[in-house]
């Protein structure tokens, strides 16, 4: 015995009514009860489409559906970091590699040129800038998000996509780098390896703060085709 559409069209309701944002959440939850109602009428045809739909429902234990979702977003979490580095070291090659070693070695350039009192700062400043620039384009990109799931259905890669980098995280970062770099004010700065150090932990915020809020949004409709295939579908 097969589930209507009608039928169908109730476990979809049912899941946003238990707090299923994500359409990907929704098809994937769906066709698994779908399976286990229609298990159950086989052993027992009698049964209310209710009471399957019950039955089926608590094999998921006391939270509910709370840890699928968790497990997925953290699923989704892995697969966008892991698109951040995919990104990240094609500039370990070739022909970015000559951009990466050319911006690093003009930075390197400005710090060695510096005097010692400001070579620290004039990092700190490289970083603050591209947060800057950070937070206005990660406000921009959400707006455009909230804007378009206004029309279409939500999936959860998709609002990693343009909701990572966020305000909040993109804040906290200099806190994480500030401390490390105000006390390497006491070494000795004019150390070429340490400048040079310095030069290329610069352009790599730069270059990671590029990717994740310029390189990754743009490629946003080929990743998503990439993680659903029935994204183009729907």
């Amino acid at each position: 015995m097969k589930l209507s559409e009608n039928q169908i069209e109730e476990l979809f309701v049912f899941v946003r009514k238990h707090y299923v944002e994500h359409y990907d959440l929704h098809m994937e939850l769906v066709d698994h009860l779908a399976d286990g109602i229609e298990v159950q009428w086989l052993e027992n045809p009698k049964m209310s489409f209710k009471e399957a739909r019950q039955k089926e429902f608590k094999k998921f234990g006391v939270c509910g559906f709370s840890d699928i979702i968790e497990k997925r977003r953290r699923a989704m979490e892995k697969r966008y970091y892991k698109n951040i580095f995919k990104f990240y070291k094609e500039y370990f090659k070739i022909p970015k590699i000559v951009l990466l070693v050319t911006l690093t070695l003009l930075t390197f350039l400005c710090i060695r040129l510096l005097p010692d009192d400001y070579k620290t700062y004039f990092v700190l400043a490289g970083v603050l800038v591209s947060v800057v620039v950070m937070t206005f384009r990660s406000i921009k990109n959400y707006r455009f998000y909230r804007k378009k799931i206004g029309i279409e259905k939500r999936w959860m890669f998709e609002e990693n996509i343009y909701n990572f980098g966020n305000v909040i995280s993109i804040v906290m970062l200099p806190i994480h780098i500030i401390n490390p770099l105000m006390n390497a004010q006491s070494l000795a700065l004019n150390n070429i390896y340490l400048e040079l150090g310095l030069a290329f932990f610069t352009v790599s915020i730069v270059l990671l703060s590029y990717i994740m809020i310029y390189v990754i949004p743009s490629k946003a409709q080929e990743l998503l085709s990439e993680t659903y295939p029935e994204y183009k579908l729907v």
